[in-house]
């Protein structure tokens, strides 16, 4: 389900847009597997559904394909983290190759990023404020009271409120998504 508007009533596509935005993702691991972190919560494995799995080249060509009147932000999101482990640098990479499409740039993530990624995003935001765009840091965070809800792998809160400053730190809009909004969704 994941993609709409699609060319033939056979195909869909392969990301979803509307609501003046474009979302995109790395797509899942594997078959079976949509991301690193297996959150209780999680609607992809439920009703979302999972984008197709294309490099970094093939998502920038797709949106540049899309109608560039009808959207201002590249969502870099949906049915995985495109940054979790052992995707970091391929989902940087991913928004580098974003840049270059003159539209807002917006990607939401659990993973922590090294200092390399860092650098690499600090840049990227320089050059994109540089042309009048923004570079939205979301990091996403359950609670901090009820363990269950962030399962190892999932990186601990604090190291993610650490990021979202490291975030802010390089210039990047950082910010803080809270999930569920609701304290236990089964």
């Amino acid at each position: 389900m994941g993609g709409t508007g699609s060319t033939s009533p056979d195909r869909r596509e392969p990301f979803e847009r509307g609501e003046g935005r474009v979302m995109v993702s790395l797509g899942p691991l594997h078959p079976r597997r949509y991301c690193t972190y297996r959150c209780p919560f999680c609607y992809v494995q439920a009703e979302y559904g999972s984008f197709e799995r294309l490099s970094p080249d093939d998502i920038v060509n797709w949106i540049i394909r899309q109608d560039q009147d009808s959207f201002d932000t590249i969502y870099v999101s949906g049915d995985t983290d495109s940054f979790a482990p052992p995707r970091l640098r391929e989902g940087v990479e991913l928004l580098e190759k974003l840049a270059g499409i003159d539209k807002d740039l917006l990607f939401t993530t659990r993973a922590p990023f090294d200092f390399d990624a860092l650098d690499r995003i600090a840049r990227l935001n320089d050059q994109l404020r540089s042309r009048n765009h923004w570079l939205f840091g979301c990091v996403s965070i359950a609670q901090f009271t009820i363990p269950h809800l962030e399962p190892h792998p999932v990186p601990a809160p604090l190291m993610r409120i650490r990021q979202l400053s490291a975030f802010h730190e390089r210039g990047l809009v950082a910010v803080l998504a809270l999930r569920p909004f609701l304290p236990n969704v089964p």
